[in-house]
């Protein structure tokens, strides 16, 4: 009789517990589908976020003149891009400086201001203005960059890679960049840093 009572004890905690995870998987879909789409007509409609860096680059001279990125989602997004160097062997494979090595810096990069802001601690830059669905942005660069080739202490030749990092976020309602990258939206659509204290 005591083991029925146990087993009882045993099942009704167990549907307990799945009850509840039922309950807080509900409550987390719930808060995404509320923060992640827009309401129409008391029915949420989901945002598709993507988006492609469209970049011109010469494997002959190095020189990479153009870096943009195309929203590919379906509606109206901020986006902002990471850029990222290091070094590859003649093979292509990605090599680290160590003791005989160099570290690999990013070339300076002159953007353009008017339509980009820059992170001021990291290589991050972001669009200004959202970007409408199947749409580009403007280029990022000012003037072109040129990798650059080096010879490490162990003869080694090593070839500079910058490499492009495209991420995006929906434009409406503001407070999705705002929560996502916590920058500052204006009135008309801008994005901008938050002040510091």
């Amino acid at each position: 009789m005591k083991e029925k009572t146990n087993k009882k004890r045993v099942l009704l905690a167990v549907l307990a517990a799945i009850a509840v995870a039922a309950l807080a998987t509900t409550g987390v879909l719930a808060y995404m589908f509320r923060h992640q789409g827009s309401q129409i007509d008391g029915q949420f409609e989901a945002q598709e976020l993507t988006c492609e860096v469209v970049e011109e680059y010469d494997p002959d001279t190095g020189i990479k003149s153009s870096i943009k990125v195309k929203n590919g989602s379906n509606g109206d997004c901020y986006l902002r891009l990471n850029l990222v160097s290091y070094w590859q062997d003649g093979d292509g494979n990605v090599v680290m400086g160590g003791v005989v090595g160099k570290p690999s810096k990013l070339p300076t990069i002159e953007y353009d201001i008017g339509h980009w802001l820059k992170d001021p601690d990291h290589d991050i830059y972001y669009y200004k203005s959202p970007v409408a669905p199947g749409e580009t942005t403007k280029d990022l660069l000012g003037r072109p960059i040129t990798l650059v080739t080096d010879t490490w202490d162990n003869g080694e030749t090593v070839y500079q890679v910058v490499e492009v990092f495209a991420e995006t976020v929906q434009a409406s309602p503001a407070a999705a960049v705002v929560e996502s990258w916590g920058m500052n939206v204006g009135v008309d659509g801008r994005l901008s840093f938050p002040a510091t204290p």
